[in-house]
């Protein structure tokens, strides 16, 4: 089985495994606009990625929470910035965050308690590369 993932969908390469298999546990959703950039992560703590996309003409961050299938709308960000959502704060949540080229700043939202955390880090120019 093969999966394609683009900002606009998720789809499954149809042919590649018999029709009673693609039958069982497959959901396909549609999320997000084109433009958008997928930055899927575990936002709610509930041990699995949440479907989610940041707008980066716009600064707005769409999450699909697993957890309970509610939606959250957070503007955070600006055209340039670069997403690079991850558990800053340690509480078992990804955080929404950016990364400015432009300045070599970081900016969060720890979700613990929405405060807003501000690092320098880096050299204008830089890109960050997530941690894996």
């Amino acid at each position: 089985m093969r999966v394609i993932c683009s900002s606009l969908s998720v789809k499954l390469a149809v042919g590649e495994l018999p029709n009673e298999q693609l039958q069982r546990g497959f959901t396909i959703q549609q999320f997000g606009s084109p433009g958008d950039q997928p930055v899927p992560a575990d936002y709610d703590g509930d041990g699995k990625a949440d479907i989610a996309v940041y707008r980066p003409s716009t600064g707005y961050w769409y999450i699909m929470n697993s957890s309970n299938g509610t939606f959250t709308v957070q503007q955070f960000g600006s055209p340039d910035d670069k997403p690079v959502q991850a558990n800053y704060d340690g509480d078992g949540k990804a955080d929404i965050a950016v990364y400015r080229p432009s300045t070599g700043y970081f900016y969060s939202i720890n979700s613990s308690d929405g405060t807003v955390r501000v690092q320098q880090w880096g050299s204008p120019g830089d890109l960050p590369l997530p941690a894996r």
